[in-house]
């Protein structure tokens, strides 16, 4: 079974959802159209989700994946480059749930 991913899906700037989150706003700006939790299942526009595992934290694999940002915790954060497009959330698992639910609107809507 395939994944389920939208037909077109919309794009935001990681700026909107760091607002969206009441997260800083991230130094370097960019467009994501979705997420994804394993770097290597990243397709084009994903913000990558850097948890921590059990041997490793994501934010490691973040390199190698093709991703254009990273949503991850204080201590992914250590892990990145200086200047990548990264927003810091202090309950990751929390935030990552309130950008699933598909009843939140106030993401999709225009401003």
């Amino acid at each position: 079974m395939s994944p389920l991913r939208p037909i077109a899906p919309f794009t935001r700037y990681l700026s909107d959802i760091a607002k969206f989150l009441n997260l800083e706003p991230p130094k370097k700006d960019v467009p994501v159209s979705g997420l994804c939790l394993e770097s290597s299942k990243i397709q084009d526009g994903d913000l990558f989700v850097a948890i921590r595992g059990v041997k490793k934290h994501g934010a490691s694999f973040w390199d190698s994946s093709k991703s254009p940002a990273v949503i991850t915790d204080k201590e992914g954060s250590t892990l990145l480059p200086d200047g990548s497009p990264i927003l810091i959330a202090g309950n990751l698992r929390e935030n990552i749930g309130e950008l699933a639910d598909r009843k939140s609107t106030r993401l999709n809507s225009s401003h």
